[in-house]
């Protein structure tokens, strides 16, 4: 068996990993939810779909720069359905109700405004 020693960490990367840590901590210790999750290359369109609103979903978390459980109150959900979203657990919502909950934060910030208004008008053409 052979011994293959780790090579010293970079000044560079140690303050990386430090800022992670330090930036994921202070999000944990607030109940933030983080999620940086992907889509499996099998994923039917329903799940691409549901992938898709929930990183509007996730986004519009950032952009508010609000804690997870007053973005659910907006939303009209408990903490833990929104933390469900936000760590992209689709299976647990239908693609009608992952998008009234996106709605739901309409009103809350412009740039989010137009990306509501850009998928309502999708919706009204394909009506």
């Amino acid at each position: 068996m052979k011994i293959i020693k780790k090579r010293p960490e970079t000044k560079k990367e140690k303050k990386l990993r430090q800022w992670i840590q330090k930036d994921t901590s202070k999000h944990e210790i607030k109940g933030e939810v983080l999620a940086s999750f992907g889509l499996d290359k099998n994923a039917t369109e329903i799940d691409k779909i549901k992938w898709g609103i929930c990183r509007q979903i996730v986004r519009a978390h950032v952009l508010l720069s609000i804690p997870a459980k007053e973005l659910g109150e907006k939303m009209g959900l408990d903490k833990s359905k929104t933390s469900l979203i936000l760590n992209y657990r689709m299976e647990f919502f239908t693609i009608d109700r992952l998008l009234a909950s996106f709605f739901a934060l309409e009103n809350s910030h412009r740039d989010l405004d137009n990306k509501i208004n850009d998928i309502k008008k999708i919706f009204l053409m394909a009506a």
